[in-house]
């Protein structure tokens, strides 16, 4: 599986890291940036892992403070946001 990231998601990422360096110091904000990593690998190698989230029309997996939305179209793990989980997701579609 090819994992893609729309262009709101990869804004959420470099909020994300902008905040944390912010922050939590360069250390710790790199890391928790790079540790999506890991979580992108795992839903590239099972994308049915996350839940069908009842708010909006995707998956999700949780990662450490955050939400990942995403969906799977053929061999294409595609994210659509991450978000802080204590955001609300109403408007992500």
């Amino acid at each position: 599986m090819r994992l893609e990231l729309s262009e709101e998601a990869d804004a959420d990422l470099d909020e994300l890291l902008e905040y944390g360096i912010l922050s939590f110091g360069i250390e710790v904000g790199r890391e928790y940036y790079f540790s999506f990593d890991k979580a992108f690998a795992v839903l590239r190698a099972t994308p049915e892992a996350g839940q069908a989230d009842n708010e909006t029309s995707f998956r999700r997996w949780h990662h450490r403070s955050h939400r990942i939305f995403y969906r799977v179209d053929k061999d294409v793990v595609l994210i659509v946001r991450i978000i802080h989980h204590s955001r609300d997701v109403s408007g992500v579609e």
